[in-house]
């Protein structure tokens, strides 16, 4: 993995070698059936196309295939739920005798802390992509236990934590009940909520926001948890309840230090 300071993106680094033809490979990058077996719900990738990945939990990316070069190059930039950071994804393939060499750049990481995240992940998903071309077998994963999602504030916002009080809840959470449970401060000041809703009986889960001052920008990251205390039965459909709500909270965000900002320079 190559990380680079804040003040530069940060770029993820993978390389893994499949035992398939580089056409084999290439397939399994953008027809619509084949990934959805091993990566995420789609229509598939064209050049130049828009394109939605759908994990099945709530979560997704939506974005557009920005280079095409059959079969030796793929680039995608996409937006997890549509808000936040856009990356830029970028494989390239070569031919090894009868297997390939898949290089995987993912650019665009926020802090180490996420490199390191997103360096895992893709080892997982780069595991389930030569686990469907060896055995021809689904090997999605179920859904993802934790919930987390960033939204950009602007490069001159006045947002800190503290804005995210009772007020903001009841309007992006309506029916929630949700207490402060602790508060840290420092580099990255984060406030960490206990929620709780009708439809968990005596549960609770938590939920941490997190508002960082990078020198590209501001940002609002969350991280909410505890699904698996749930019944089986109602874990999925409450996954997918709350990711629908952050989703449109992260939205009014961005949307409100957009307005924000160009009220201010219209106002100069």
């Amino acid at each position: 993995m190559n990380m680079s300071p804040e003040s530069e993106p940060i770029t993820v680094v993978k390389e893994k070698f499949i035992p398939a033809g580089i056409d084999e490979v290439w397939k399994h990058l953008t027809d619509g059936i084949l990934l959805t077996q091993w990566f995420a719900t789609t229509d598939g990738l064209k050049p130049n196309g828009s394109f939605v990945f759908d994990f099945g939990d709530g979560d997704f990316f939506s974005g557009r295939v920005v280079d095409w070069h059959e079969p030796a190059s793929l680039g995608l930039t996409w937006k997890f739920l549509g808000v936040g950071q856009t990356s830029r994804i970028d494989y390239s393939l070569q031919s090894e005798g009868d297997s390939t060499s898949l290089i995987l750049r993912d650019h665009g990481a926020l802090t180490p802390e996420e490199a390191v995240g997103l360096d895992e992940g893709w080892d997982d998903f780069l595991m389930r992509l030569s686990r469907r071309i060896e055995t021809g077998q689904p090997c999605r994963y179920r859904w993802s236990e934790t919930f987390g999602a960033a939204a950009f504030l602007g490069n001159d916002t006045r947002i800190e934590v503290y804005a995210f009080d009772d007020d903001w809840w009841r309007r992006n959470f309506p029916g929630v009940q949700v207490t402060l449970d602790l508060v840290q401060s420092g580099a990255s000041n984060a406030r960490r909520f206990v929620l709780r809703d009708a439809a968990w009986g005596d549960l609770t889960m938590n939920a941490t926001i997190r508002v960082r001052h990078l020198p590209g920008g501001s940002w609002a990251t969350v991280s909410h948890e505890g699904w698996v205390k749930l019944p089986e039965s109602e874990q999925l459909f409450e996954r997918r309840r709350f990711a629908k709500l952050w989703e449109r909270a992260l939205r009014r965000l961005e949307e409100n230090s957009t307005n924000a900002a160009v009220n201010a320079v219209s106002a100069f």
